[in-house]
């Protein structure tokens, strides 16, 4: 394989991001991510009966796979898999390896090959979900753990129980962590990591404290200065490029005039784009990447250009 010649571009839009929102339970993570564009929650935990959105019950690491298949054929709409709780995910890869090679514990494997075996199945699993082509949002709980530090107090950090296997997976694929938590009665998320809490935001885009409100981090993910006007202007600028970009490599019809028109009316609610509001504007662009991808199938990183 050749060198590259080119710097890669930064990644400027939800569709290429993972996002991981810790919490405890019943703070209202579930019903963030329910609001993320065209989501399909893979639900390995009951929880979501009071929210209305587009679910599938996982009962397995099977499950899970399987789905990951049909996502893969295509066939559907979605835009987003929010998986919800990864904790659960976690404990249904861990089930799966036991019960496949006959072991009641990894440490029953010599030479530690048994936890050898729950990363590569890890790995091989999450690394489905993000060759999707699709957003990636994952939920976890959280736990308060005692920090020890040499010759210092110990101090109490508020961290997620995922099982190292699966935690450092997960984390090296997050782009942006967020901490959900109460703070003067309200409902807010950290994005940046303190003495007492995780979290983390490899694009820079975010403050470091937010309303935990699905309007609110689009906005400031579009917008560093929290400028709605721009980020508008920003994601209209994106979506025109990328209608011409489908419509130059005649996919999905864009190259009709009328087609697109249909298109924007159907995601937008207004053939104005200037009129469309934030998240109608992401929703459709992230729509346009998605077809976009399908189209180039079998061609590594297919994506619409972001400049």
């Amino acid at each position: 394989m050749a060198l590259p010649t080119e710097k890669t571009k930064p990644k400027e839009s939800f569709e290429d991001q993972v996002i991981l929102i810790l919490g405890i339970p019943k703070i209202g993570k579930s019903t963030f991510l329910s609001k993320f564009p065209s989501v399909l929650m893979l639900a390995t935990e009951d929880g979501l009966r009071s929210l209305e959105c587009y679910q599938k019950r996982i009962c397995s690491w099977e499950d899970y796979l399987q789905t990951l298949d049909e996502l893969k054929a295509g066939n559907h709409d979605f835009k987003t898999i929010g998986i919800d709780t990864a904790d659960n995910l976690a404990f249904f890869c861990k089930d799966y390896v036991m019960r496949k090679f006959h072991i009641q514990h990894a440490s029953d494997l010599d030479w530690g090959k048994g936890w050898d075996l729950l990363k590569d199945e890890a790995r091989k699993g999450l690394g489905k979900l993000t060759e999707s082509g699709l957003g990636v949002v994952f939920t976890a709980h959280t736990k308060e753990q005692e920090i020890r530090k040499k010759g210092q107090e110990p101090i109490m950090k508020i961290s997620y129980g995922l099982p190292s296997f699966f935690r450092d997976l997960v984390t090296s694929l997050a782009d942006i962590i967020l901490f959900a938590t109460f703070e003067d009665g309200k409902r807010v998320i950290h994005t940046k990591p303190s003495e007492d809490h995780e979290a983390g935001d490899r694009t820079g885009r975010l403050p470091e404290i937010l309303p935990l409100n699905y309007e609110a981090f689009v906005k400031a993910f579009y917008s560093s200065a929290g400028n709605e006007a721009e980020a508008k202007q920003k994601l209209v600028g994106r979506i025109k490029m990328a209608e011409a970009v489908l419509a130059e490599q005649k996919v999905d019809g864009f190259e009709v005039e009328k087609r697109a028109m249909n298109s924007r009316k159907k995601h937008l609610q207004t053939e104005d784009i200037d009129g469309a509001s934030l998240s109608n504007l992401q929703e459709y662009l992230q729509h346009l990447a998605v077809k976009y991808k399908e189209s180039k199938k079998g061609e590594r990183h297919a994506s619409i250009p972001s400049h």
